[in-house]
C-alpha cells in the first residue's frame, strides 16, 4: 500500500528522532555536475554523511581518487548490480536509513524536506521517494536487506524500485 505525502510545506522544526542515515550517490564519472552536486549534498542538515558507491573497475580509480581528495566515504565493490552495492554501503556504516541520489541537478533543499516527511512518519514507512523515482529513493535498511536477498529479476536489482513496487503489500511505500 502506498501513500502520497505534501513535503511542500515549511520545516518548522526538526524531529526529536535520528537514525543513522547517510547519502548514497553513484556517479559514473567525475565531471563538473558531480562537483555540484557534492556541494549540495554538503548542505544537507541531519545526515551522517555521503557515501559514494563505485565498482572495482579501472574506470572507476577517478571517482576513487575524487573521494579521497573530497573526504568522502567511497565503498568500492565487484558486485555487478546496484542493489548490492547500496546493501553493501548500509551494512558498512551500521545504517539504518540510506538515502539514494539519483538526480545529479537535487537541491539540499529537497533533499531535507523528503527527510524530513520521512522522519515524522517514520514508524509508517519503509521506502519514501518522489513520484517518478527519479530524483531520490530513501530506504530502510531491512528494506534493502530483504531486496539482496529476495529480488532476483535483473531490472528489480539495477532499480530498486521495481522490486518494492511489485511487492506493495510487503513494504509501506511513500511518495511525495
Amino acid at each position: 500500500m502506498s501513500r502520497l505525502y505534501d513535503i511542500t510545506k515549511i520545516i518548522d522544526h526538526a524531529p526529536q528522532s535520528f537514525f543513522p542515515c547517510m547519502l548514497a550517490v553513484a556517479p559514473y564519472l567525475v565531471n563538473e555536475q558531480v562537483v555540484q552536486l557534492i556541494e549540495q549534498l554538503r548542505q544537507v542538515q541531519h545526515v551522517d554523511g555521503i557515501v559514494v558507491i563505485s565498482a572495482l573497475d579501472t574506470i572507476d580509480d577517478e571517482v576513487a581518487k575524487f573521494c579521497d581528495a573530497h573526504s568522502l566515504h567511497s565503498v568500492r565493490s565487484d558486485d555487478p548490480d546496484l542493489l548490492a552495492r547500496l546493501y553493501e554501503a548500509a551494512e558498512s556504516f551500521d545504517l539504518e536509513v540510506l538515502v539514494f541520489i539519483k538526480d545529479l541537478s537535487i537541491k539540499a533543499e529537497l533533499i531535507d524536506r523528503a527527510l524530513f516527511c520521512f522522519r515524522k512518519s517514520y514508524d509508517e514507512l519503509d521506502y519514501f521517494s518522489d513520484q517518478e523515482g527519479k530524483k531520490l529513493e530513501i530506504f530502510r535498511v531491512d528494506l534493502l536487506k530483504d531486496a539482496f536477498y529476495h529480488a532476483k529479476k535483473r531490472d528489480e536489482r539495477r532499480d530498486l524500485s521495481h522490486y518494492i513496487q511489485s511487492n506493495p503489500a510487503k513494504f509501506r511505500i511513500g511518495f511525495f
